[in-house]
Formats: structure tokens, C-alpha cells, sequence
């Protein structure tokens, strides 16, 4: 029988890619929380009902920059019965952001 015996490359991320996502995940959540305060605070979507659009968008932002960015580099580590859930959750929040840039 003719066996080859093969195994998978793993993902390996770089250290410039580690420093890019921890980085950006980490603005992002800063500067995503920030706006998210502003829009709460002072922003009345009674008299303004778009801002709600707005407030949609840097919620699903804040979420992505929580849920991946700064979960990516940690991803191999990951068992394997999470990947599921992982990539669902980050597929639902890019829908959430398209539907908003749309609507």
C-alpha cells in the first residue's frame, strides 16, 4: 500500500504579525470604547436617528477588535471544537458591519 505520510503545516504567526494585532485590538477597543462613550453621553438619537447607524457600527467594531484581533495570534492554541464558534462569531459581527455600511 502506498502511504504517504503527510501533516499539516501549522499556522504559524510572526512576531510582526502578533505586534500588528495586539496592537490594532488594543486602539481599536480603546478608540472604539471612547466613541462608544461620546455617542451615549452626549449624542440624542431622538433628534438625530441616524446616530443609532453609527452606534451600531463602532459596537460590531469594538466587538471585532475584542473578539479578533486580539484573539488572532492565540488562534493554534485554540482546541479545536472552539474554531466553530470562532469564525461563526467573527462572520455574524462582519455581516452586523456590512448590513450597517448598507442600511
Amino acid at each position: 500500500m502506498n502511504v504517504t505520510n503527510q501533516t499539516a503545516v501549522q499556522d504559524q504567526v510572526t512576531l510582526g504579525e502578533t505586534i500588528f494585532y495586539l496592537s490594532n485590538g488594543a486602539v481599536g477597543s480603546l478608540f472604539n470604547c471612547i466613541v462608544l462613550w461620546i455617542a451615549l453621553v452626549y449624542i440624542d438619537t431622538d433628534d438625530k436617528p441616524r446616530q443609532i447607524i453609527v452606534i451600531n457600527m463602532t459596537f460590531a467594531d469594538l466587538i471585532m477588535c475584542l473578539c479578533y484581533m486580539l484573539t488572532r495570534p492565540y488562534l493554534s492554541l485554540f482546541p479545536n471544537i472552539a474554531c466553530h464558534p470562532y469564525y461563526v462569531t467573527i462572520w455574524t459581527i462582519q455581516l452586523v458591519s456590512c448590513v450597517n455600511l448598507v442600511w
